[in-house]
């Protein structure tokens, strides 16, 4: 039984982890913007509050913690898909490191070679201004000489 206790505090600690990775490391811009909005409700709030001559119990952390949260929103139900061709190779791929009998040094090759893919597929720019630096610098990877 008092594993299940440390298992579940575990999953809560790892979900916190996650949490504070989504707001501070990978977007701080957001949490900045967050914590500025938060700032400007609650000085607004105590400002029309005070014109009515009425009392506010609510803390400045309140409002900060709804900024943040009011910032984030959009990002916290949007998924990032992948791509359904790159997610199908990565099924093939581990099908076939089950089964198969490779080396560590084969595994290692296929995934390295898996994840060019991939970065080639993400670096394709988006629009024609960018195009004709991209290639210039695929041909440079195609044109250097095989060690």
């Amino acid at each position: 039984m008092p594993d299940e206790k440390y298992d579940k505090q575990d999953q809560i600690t790892a979900f916190l982890f996650k949490a504070i990775n989504a707001l501070f490391i990978n977007s701080p811009q957001k949490t900045a913007l967050g914590v500025l909005l938060g700032g400007f409700l609650c000085g607004t709030v105590n400002i029309i509050f005070q014109l009515f001559e009425v009392t506010l119990e609510i803390s400045i952390w309140f409002f900060l913690c709804f900024g943040v949260l009011l910032v984030h929103f959009p990002s916290l139900f949007k998924k990032h898909r992948i791509d359904e061709e790159l997610e199908t190779k990565m099924h093939y791929l581990e099908e076939a490191q089950k089964k198969g009998d490779f080396t560590q040094a084969e595994k290692r090759d296929q995934w390295k070679k898996f994840t060019t893919l991939i970065y080639d597929k993400i670096g394709e720019p988006q629009d024609d201004a960018n195009q004709s630096k991209f290639d210039e610098k695929k041909e440079q990877n195609n044109a250097a000489p095989a060690k």
